[in-house]
């Protein structure tokens, strides 16, 4: 157990974030520890695997030093490691001081052993009172000088650790301690008190030491005055001479532009969006391009920008170059009558598609593979483009659904499938914060739920649990009235897909919620896609404990932007040269919008058809562009 503060002796274990088997890297959180002052995580401090954990979630008064858990090296193998014996000492316990012992018996009651007594009084230096061994009994606390200070009382606060473990170890009572001169703040006893009172060190070093602690405590500003600012050199008049003697003057550039290229994106752009970008805003996005990265001007003043640099030290660096301010002429050469020559239509480039330098059920429907999905993603992978399936299906795990890939004939990897399942058990485990006897989950929802709620070590109950999926009773309704039938650990209540939805699990929700919980949902997907019509999606279970509560829940798929958050946060990509496929506008394409998307495109096997897509109105969610199906853009 470590110890997370100098006056720590003891812990809980509040819960594990690793797993036996899990690999962590340096500065993950392995466990969080709870005292009777606070509750803290603790972090690796190298990257390693968890061999074994000898301490389980919910331990009790853990010992500081004592072991709680096995870590291995990364690059070891466990199943060739032998686990070591434990040989970590457990902590001291706190010495607790009684009345001075009038017997050996009663030295004995108050943890104080005569023997060991005897043996470290024999260490300690010698007495400075003069005994005659011959015809006198030595007393109990001879072997210790005579020391009352004048600033020596009883100690009212808890001994420091280091403190009782030295007066353990020398034998000395609670009344001899009392006697000890004590530095420490509001008279407490330090070790370095019990130190010079045994003659280890100076008798004078700890009130020399605390004086002088004293002292640097504050600081003595009286004395410290604001130096004048340093005064400026004039420039040399040779400078202000050769400025005065060359004023700036205007620079031109002349560059001669063919309109061909910009028809040619203009009609391309016409073409895929039906949007007509006017060739003024081509010249436009010209100007603003040229006036970038110019010459700096020798009687330029300098920004603000820059003067803040030089406060912080940074005027050093070479600022070569600034915004200019070009002002364009155009002129045009005569018109020349030149033959039209027809080219064949030029194939749209995947690639620029889907990066974002144009304007579920977008793989597959049921057991359905639409033709050429394959291929199309074998081709972005051989272009170097990265792919995440995004899936707002939370009755599959990730694992469940790299399988249904594979099965399919689509190479895929479980960290390339980000659904609203995990999306949720991130939420709650590393961004929801929840009081630590208010951890459990209350699921609604298949086991993609479960399972992933389990990668993340969050506790849960419900779900695909049978004694929730039936009917409710007279019985039910009296215990979830009193609160018997209700879990007081839950703090969560999270909605997903639910082929078994019930009357017995609304009601527990509800209640749940009605407590405190925090009402989640895995998404609010209206209608669900299979077999050429639509069926009830998550957002029709979550639906009667919207109208219930009259509040919505904090949705966590798309378009959320908190699942944009969290996969830009797991797979560190650009959004301006990403590009959002899916087959709704309400929530694909939105999510591609909101987030910022490079490109949004829409394909019509799913949910939003055709018309849809050529709908005319205000406040319209509108893809950059729409396919029949992602094949087409293969041909």
């Amino acid at each position: 157990m470590p110890a997370m503060s100098p006056t720590m002796t003891e812990g809980n274990i509040a819960s594990w974030k690793v797993k036996e088997g899990d690999s962590f890297s340096t500065g993950d959180v392995l466990l969080e520890i709870e005292t009777d002052k606070a509750q803290m995580d603790v972090e690796a401090q190298d990257d390693g695997i968890v061999a074994k954990i000898t301490q389980p979630n919910g331990a009790k008064g853990v010992k500081v030093g004592m072991r709680i858990a096995i870590m291995a090296e990364a690059e070891d193998d466990l199943s060739t490691l032998s686990i070591p014996e434990d040989t970590s000492p457990s902590a001291p316990e706190p010495m607790r001081f009684s009345p001075a012992p009038t017997s050996p018996q009663e030295e004995t009651k108050s943890g104080i052993d005569p023997v060991k007594s005897s043996e470290s009084q024999a260490e300690a230096p010698p007495s400075s009172k003069s005994v005659n061994t011959s015809s006198q009994t030595p007393e109990p606390q001879s072997s210790f000088r005579e020391h009352s200070p004048a600033n020596a009382k009883k100690q009212l606060y808890p001994l420091y650790p280091s403190v009782a473990q030295i007066l353990h170890e020398k034998g000395i009572s609670a009344v001899e301690a009392d006697k000890i001169s004590a530095s420490g703040p509001k008279g407490r006893l330090l070790k370095g008190d019990v130190l010079a009172y045994l003659g280890t060190i100076s008798s004078s070093y700890p009130l020399e030491e605390s004086a002088r602690i004293s002292k640097l405590e504050h600081l003595d500003l009286s004395s410290v005055k604001i130096a004048p600012p340093p005064k400026a050199a004039p420039p040399p008049p040779q400078l202000l001479a050769s400025l005065a003697a060359e004023p700036e003057v205007d620079t031109e550039i002349a560059v001669s532009i063919s309109f061909k290229a910009v028809k040619e994106v203009q009609e391309r752009i016409h073409n895929v969006l039906g949007v007509n970008i006017p060739i003024e805003d081509f010249i436009a996005r010209a100007i603003e391009v040229s006036n970038m990265d110019l010459p700096r001007s020798k009687l330029s003043q300098p920004t603000a920008d820059e003067l803040f640099n030089q406060v912080l030290g940074l005027d050093r660096a070479k600022l070569g170059v600034s915004r200019g301010s070009f002002t364009p002429q155009i002129v045009a050469l005569p018109s020349v009558e030149l033959p039209i020559q027809q080219s064949p239509t030029k194939k749209l480039d995947i690639i620029d598609m889907l990066t974002g330098k144009y304007s579920s059920r977008v793989l597959w429907s049921g057991d359905h593979l639409f033709e050429g999905t394959t291929e199309t993603l074998e081709l972005l992978r051989s272009k170097g483009k990265q792919i995440v399936f995004v899936t707002n299906n939370s009755t599959k795990s990730r694992a469940d659904y790299k399988k249904k890939l594979v099965a399919m004939g689509i190479p895929a990897e479980v960290e390339e499938v980000f659904g609203s399942a995990y999306s949720a058990a991130i939420y709650i485990s590393r961004i929801l914060t929840l009081p630590p006897d208010r951890r459990t989950v209350f699921v609604i929802g298949e086991s993609g739920i479960e399972t992933e709620l389990d990668s993340e070590s969050i506790r849960y109950i419900g779900g695909t649990d049978a004694s929730v999926r039936r009917d409710i009773t007279s019985a039910d309704y009296a215990s979830i009235a009193s609160g018997a039938a209700l879990d007081p650990s839950v703090g969560v209540v999270l909605v997903g897909l639910d082929f078994h939805i019930n009357y017995l699990k609304l009601s527990l929700a509800y209640h749940y919620v009605q407590r405190g919980a925090v009402f989640l949902a895995t998404n609010l997907d209206s209608t669900l896609p299979n077999s050429h019509t639509l069926f009830p999606g998550a957002g029709a279970i979550s639906s009667p404990l919207v109208r219930m509560l009259g509040r919505d829940p904090v949705a966590l798929g798309k378009p959320s932007q908190a699942m944009m958050d969290a996969i830009e946060g797991k797979f560190r990509f650009s959004r301006k040269k990403t590009c959002m496929v899916g087959d709704r506008l309400d929530t694909d394409i939105k999510f591609g919008i909101e987030g910022g998307l490079g490109g949004t495109l829409a394909v019509l096997t799913g949910v939003s058809k055709r018309e849809d897509m050529e709908a005319e109105g205000e406040n319209l969610v509108k893809p950059m562009a729409y396919v029949d199906k992602l094949g087409d853009l293969l041909v």
